[in-house]
């Protein structure tokens, strides 16, 4: 039992009875989907360095991934945290991670107006050399586009800055050490303050992390 799994046949030079011909694809979601792909990452990070703790397998991925998925309706609007997280995985990125963050997001639910609430973001540093960070805002703001996007695709506009999140203008993580950043938000009743926190780093290591919160009294 178990070793008749048809994904695991290859039918590249197969006869015709082989089930499919090996150049078949399909484009899929969910977590049943993703969930086996984030996993075999994840194996492949730890079989690079069996050292790294789950928290660090878990920063390296969520921290590098890349921010280019668009709506699943017209594929041409930019989606906000709540569909895509952190974006799509890029391992080989996650891979050369020599910065971790803890958590990996400013995830603040909801926040009682006029009371200013703050997450706190640890970094960690196993290097010999000090990283230094410049930090940005992106704030995202949902949009329809005129209709053409329902609001359940989670659509919207990208732009520079977030004056309702206050952040650091850098930070630096000492060498074999590690440093904390604030993140704070304070903003009007009603809000859904959502985006990502951008941290530029020497070379290409750069890495962000989303943040969201929900204002209400």
């Amino acid at each position: 039992m178990g070793v008749n799994v048809l994904s695991s046949i290859t039918c590249v030079g197969k006869p015709d009875t082989c089930p499919g011909d090996g150049t078949g694809w399909a484009f899929f979601s969910g977590t049943s989907m993703s969930t086996p792909h984030i996993a075999g990452s994840a194996a492949v990070l730890l079989n690079l360095d069996a050292s790294w703790s789950p928290a660090q397998v878990k920063s390296a991925l969520v921290n590098h991934a890349d921010l280019v998925i668009k709506d699943a309706k017209t594929g041409l609007h930019d989606i906000g945290p709540t569909a895509q997280g952190a974006g799509r995985e890029n391992l080989s990125v996650a891979a050369d991670a020599t910065t971790w963050l803890d958590p990996v997001s400013a995830s603040f639910g909801k926040v009682t107006i006029g009371h200013p609430t703050s997450v706190t973001i640890t970094l960690s540093n196993p290097t010999g050399t000090d990283e230094t960070f410049s930090v940005l805002k992106t704030m995202f703001t949902p949009d329809t586009f005129g209709g053409t996007v329902p609001s359940v695709y989670d659509a919207g506009i990208l732009s520079a800055g977030d004056d309702r999140i206050s952040v650091p203008d850098s930070v630096t993580v000492p060498a074999n050490g590690s440093t904390t950043l604030t993140v704070s938000v304070n903003a009007a009743h009603g809000e859904v303050v959502q985006g990502w926190i951008n941290l530029d780093g020497p070379g290409s290591n750069d890495l962000h992390f989303a943040y969201y919160a929900v204002v209400g009294r």
